[in-house]
């Protein structure tokens, strides 16, 4: 079943305000811009589930939260082996 118009444009909007919000903020705090375009794909992904889809159970908030942590830790682990190795 295709979603409505009005669910299309929401997640739209929404998405595209949240990485908006996150490039602001990344451009505010004069960080280094490699790393925004690693956490916008990531944010990008969740924000169009969150946005497109609020009723599914991959957009719960404990889904949400505890596959961004996993997700975070090994994202960190994988930089620090690569950081002591090379």
């Amino acid at each position: 079943m295709r979603a409505s118009w009005w669910t299309i444009s929401q997640a739209l909007v929404g998405s595209f305000s949240g990485i908006m919000a996150l490039a602001l903020i990344d451009r505010a705090l004069l960080l280094n811009k490699s790393d925004f375009v690693i956490m916008t794909a990531s944010f990008g992904a969740q924000g169009t589930l969150l946005f497109a889809a609020p009723n599914s159970p991959l957009c719960q908030p404990y889904n949400c939260i505890i596959g961004n942590l996993i997700a975070a830790f090994i994202g960190v682990s994988i930089f620090k082996v690569t950081a002591v190795l090379g």
